[in-house]
């Protein structure tokens, strides 16, 4: 490794890549500020090297007399970065001195097989991956002095790798007998099995799934978050199938077993896959030691070994490990995230007029808050529909059965009717005292009380048509 270390350190650290001072290997903020060292006027002395192991990388640190860090390197990949960069040209022959005065260290030589070793995978590989191909792809363009703008389907990858760390950090309580791979590779289009865990009880494919707050119904192979169904189930059969196709080559075969865990879900399981377990991830390590041993030590070996490469599951190599400060920017976007979404909660429950949850009352029981609010909204408006429903059904009847008569009313209420015909007789040409007055002759025809031809009396006569 310090072989390694030195044929890369002696000739390139003066193009090693700056990034922000406070971000160091393992993606969280330290304040270096504390123990900061004066640029100009300043002999920079002695440099301290320390090796360290994380997350399955071995990284070596450079630090100042006064305890300050200034460089690190990954001894395998050769990726090194910079603390403070604005001190590299005190630091560098410094920092050539130390490493040449270091002094050899044996080690065994590194295991070679297929493809690229899984074993140096940390959870959420290939997601931080991918989250620092995006963030590179926004800021290749800088238009007017203002880098472009992050997708917006970068904040649910970067919800998806804090829920694979999680699931990480459970695996890591398995003892020794275990061997977990983490973001291992299938297919051509950039696919990948979250975990891939084998133990005394076989191989588990991990399809992890980050749902903090929500609702996750499982009914047999249908998987509802809320309201929205997710092929979570199938997808699970499909990861333990390629489990399968990498082990065809073993003298044994081991048992493969899908699961599907949940994160920060309210899971509930009203009906259980037939082949496919479906766990929260804080019963996912009692689960497992839990099962019933089929694989003996060797044999566990024997798997690992030949799991471990990438060609085992397929041609295309896995994306090269993420920069350090990718961790730390996909748990803070996860975070901003989860505090959006609380206060959108927050907001339609104010809307609704509903009273906050944590208060109890005096002697009484904390109520569920918005869970039993929603239920009552629900209730209520399931009895509106039943109400409706059957007034529909009244009004149809009603018009079936009266609409015609009703009808008929209508229109004979619109119907024309005929002159109608005055009762009283009289006879043409005699006298008459109201003007306008209708009467019948003794044949039938009609007579209309109106002067006379030529003169102001008014007599009966026959109406002009």
């Amino acid at each position: 490794m310090i072989a390694s270390i030195l044929a890369h350190c002696t000739g390139g650290l003066a193009f090693a890549r700056p990034i922000a001072p406070g971000v160091v290997a393992d993606g969280s903020a330290h304040s270096l500020q504390e123990h900061a060292v004066p640029v100009e006027g300043t002999r920079v002395g002695d440099l301290r090297l320390v090796s360290e192991r994380r997350d399955g990388r071995e990284l070596v640190f450079a630090f100042l007399p006064s305890g300050q860090a200034v460089w690190a390197m990954d001894a395998v990949s050769r990726q090194e970065w910079w603390y403070a960069p604005e001190l590299a040209p005190a630091v560098l022959p410094d920092l050539r001195r130390a490493l040449l005065e270091r002094p050899p260290a044996t080690q065994a030589p590194a295991p070679i097989g297929p493809g690229a070793d899984l074993s140096v995978h940390r959870p959420g590989h290939a997601v931080l991956a991918e989250i620092e191909a995006q963030h590179r792809s926004a800021t290749a363009s800088v238009i007017d002095g203002m880098a472009g703008t992050l997708e917006e389907g970068i904040v649910h990858w970067c919800v998806g790798y804090v829920g694979e760390a999680e699931v990480g950090r459970e695996l890591e309580r398995l003892g020794p007998s275990w061997h977990v791979l983490h973001g291992v590779p299938v297919g051509t289009r950039g696919s990948d099995i979250d975990h891939v865990v084998i133990g005394p009880a076989g191989v588990f494919t991990i399809n992890t799934k980050h749902h903090a707050g929500a609702n996750v119904d499982v009914k047999g192979d249908a998987v509802f978050v809320g309201r929205d169904h997710q092929h979570y189930i199938r997808n699970a059969r499909h990861e333990a199938s390629r489990a399968r196709s990498a082990a065809a080559g073993l003298s044994c075969s081991p048992r493969i077993h899908p699961l599907v865990v949940t994160v920060g879900a309210n899971l509930r399981i009203k009906q259980a896959p037939v082949d496919v377990g479906v766990l929260d991830s804080r019963a996912l390590v009692a689960w497992l030691l839990d099962q019933r041993p089929s694989l003996s030590d060797a044999r566990i070996s024997e798997v690992y070994e030949h799991l471990r490469w990438s060609e085992r599951w397929t041609e295309s190599l896995p994306p090269a490990a993420a920069a350090p400060w990718v961790e730390g920017f996909a748990r803070q976007m996860a975070t901003e995230q989860a505090v959006a979404r609380t206060v959108r909660r927050r907001h339609r429950g104010a809307a609704g007029g509903h009273a906050p949850s944590h208060p109890t009352p005096a002697g009484g029981r904390a109520s569920n808050g918005p869970g039993r609010a929603q239920r009552r909204r629900r209730g209520v408006s399931v009895r509106q529909e039943l109400v409706r429903l059957a007034v529909g059904i009244l009004l149809f009847a009603f018009l079936v059965t009266a609409g015609p008569t009703i009808l008929n009313r209508i229109a004979s209420a619109f119907t024309p009717k005929g002159p109608v015909m005055p009762s009283a007789t009289a006879t043409a040409g005699a006298a008459c005292t109201t003007r306008g007055a209708q009467a019948v002759s003794a044949s039938g025809a009609r007579l209309v009380c109106a002067p006379g031809p030529g003169s102001s009396t008014l007599v009966w006569r026959t109406p002009k048509p």
